[in-house]
């Protein structure tokens, strides 16, 4: 997680702050930047592996330089480099731009060879860092965050689509040439889920590898951080967990912490938290129009909304921050699985609207895979699969990453492994269509970890958010006497509604002394709250008080 600009337009830096505002936040440990052939390479550095290492990296004699964003995993096996990024240049000079199909890892990758007047700039596979690039009047930039290039000017700024790596001449910056990193093999042959467990445990190992900083999970009550969570386990790999509750199981949590034997830290949110959390993202983090549909689809109409308004960037913002005071930079996210394993639904159902086929895989994945990581803007040309590189893997991934972005933390994606797709690609129709995310499903049946079969809950953590006033001594004493209401999720942070709704009829003791409802008092309510004057109970205050404003942290009387 860092980021960097690259620009031919040098006579910027006394505006420098202002340009790199928001992709400062992603490296924090260093901003650095130098003039070469005229051009300006700027990179923040967040320093999580090998030796602590400045970009860009330069060749002796200046010819190659190259930037970068993300992590090599198998940097170690090109030789004995202290940073994963020093590969870079020479595996470029050993083998050219194909070299890039040789990296295994979460990347955008930019080198420029200026004994050939190149560039090339490359994703990785699903485009988990992001790369956006403009050429316009003889100028270009090349940035991680578009508002970069926004604040330079450009106009016409593109962003570079998965699984790509394009060339470009620098005298005219034409198009030379590109090509995909990888290619699927769409083959369905494999009848057990072996291979696709390796492949997962596998991507969990070396995602967790060289370590100097804790790897952290958002635990849900839910498949993909479930299987995450066991892997870690069967793995021995220390690691830490935060849950927001929202709406999971919480029995499933509480189990899942027990096994886990791990230190894990439920985050409540009160509703001021929640709001301030929403105004400050809006306010400090990168913007990005999310495009869930193609726009043949009867839901395209819900495209172009900016991603800050889903309510999950709230509750992943809260975890990630508290994760940022205690100094962890890592966090595993589950990021990708409902897209790849099924397709958020499950035989033929479509549990959610973004759903491409129901989650049911047909017997040729031909007839659903997209032919390219970017569809042409012609009807026929959307594939069935759309969510495999676009619609909501390319505007989820977007989403952790600007909101882990203004944190300065890092996430990291196994289930968007190249192997653990291949891997499940590979299962013959009849294993991927057995279960609701089968291959997860069979991997938490064999390890006894807890789930639900075929339950869906998507991560809202706006549910069950905590009152705006501290616990009375009343309400304290009420959750002491009756620990069934103090272990209930729903309950414990409103013991005196508990007691209005259940606890007289069932005797329980509440002892309070109730505010008598006086003129005045009313009066004073209204001027306090003038929204209420607006309602229904602008003609009973007092009622409105002891049914709403006291877990809304309104005061009645003088």
């Amino acid at each position: 997680m860092c980021s960097f600009l690259i620009t031919n337009i040098i006579d910027i830096l006394s505006k420098i702050h202002y340009i790199n505002h928001y992709m400062k936040f992603r490296g924090p440990d260093l901003t650095n930047y130098q003039i070469i052939h005229n051009i300006l390479f700027l990179h923040n550095l967040l320093h999580i592996t090998g030796d602590f290492t400045k970009q860009p990296f330069i060749t002796a004699n200046k010819e190659i330089v190259s930037i970068y964003n993300g992590e090599i995993y198998n940097y170690k096996s090109f030789g004995n480099y202290k940073s994963d990024g020093e590969c870079i240049n020479d595996l470029y000079l050993k083998h050219g731009f194909s070299f890039l199909k040789l990296l295994d890892g979460e990347f955008a990758i930019c080198i420029f060879d200026f004994r050939k007047n190149l560039l090339c700039i490359s994703s990785d596979i699903f485009a988990t860092k992001p790369l956006w690039y403009a050429f316009e009047n003889n100028k270009f930039g090349i940035s991680t965050y578009k508002s970069a290039l926004e604040r330079l000017d450009f106009n016409n700024i593109s962003k570079l689509e998965a699984n790509k790596y394009k060339i470009f001449n620098t005298d005219n910056f034409n198009l030379i040439y590109e090509e995909s990193i990888f290619t699927f093999k769409l083959q369905q042959y494999k009848n057990i889920y072996d291979d696709w467990l390796k492949a997962f445990e596998n991507s969990i190992k070396k995602r967790c590898k060289d370590m100097i900083y804790p790897i952290t999970v958002c635990l849900s009550s839910g498949y993909d951080s479930g299987a995450i969570c066991c892997a870690l386990n069967n793995l021995k790999i220390p690691y830490k967990t935060y849950t927001i509750l929202g709406n999971e199981n919480e029995d499933i949590i509480n189990k899942r912490v027990e096994i886990n034997n791990v230190e894990h830290e439920f985050i409540n949110i009160s509703v001021n938290e929640f709001r301030d959390k929403f105004d400050y993202i809006r306010n400090n983090c990168e913007k990005y129009i999310c495009n869930k549909f193609p726009p043949t689809s009867k839901y395209s109409s819900m495209n172009g909304k900016d991603i800050h308004y889903d309510k999950a960037c709230i509750g992943i913002s809260v975890i990630l921050e508290m994760m940022k005071k205690k100094k962890e930079r890592i966090y595993i996210t589950g990021s990708g699985a409902d897209e790849i394993i099924s397709d958020y639904g499950f035989d033929g159902k479509k549990y959610y609207s973004q759903s491409c086929f129901g989650g049911l895989f047909p017997d040729d994945l031909e007839t659903i895979f997209p032919k390219s990581s970017k569809s042409c803007h012609c009807e026929k040309e959307y594939p069935v699969w759309f969510n495999f590189y676009e619609g909501t893997q390319e505007s989820y991934i977007a989403k952790e990453d600007v909101i882990s972005g203004l944190s300065g933390i890092e996430g990291r994606y196994p289930y968007l492994d190249k192997y653990v797709v291949q891997e499940f690609l590979y299962l013959l129709p009849e294993l991927k269509n057995k279960h609701y995310k089968s291959v997860i499903h069979h991997y938490l049946t064999v390890n006894n970890y807890p789930f639900i079969e075929g339950e869906k809950i998507g991560f809202e953590p706006d549910k069950n958010l905590t009152p705006e006033y501290e616990l009375s001594e009343n309400d304290k004493k009420y959750l002491k006497r009756y620990s069934d209401v103090s272990k209930n999720s729903k309950w414990r942070n409103y013991p005196y509604l508990h007691y209005l709704k259940f606890g007289i009829k069932e005797n329980r003791i509440y002892d309070t002394k109730k505010i008598k409802e006086t003129h005045e008092n009313n009066n004073k309510y209204l001027s306090d709250y003038p929204d209420i004057k607006k309602t229904k109970w602008a003609k009973k205050p007092y009622d409105h008080y002891n049914k709403y404003g006291i877990y809304e942290g309104r005061k009645y009387g003088i």
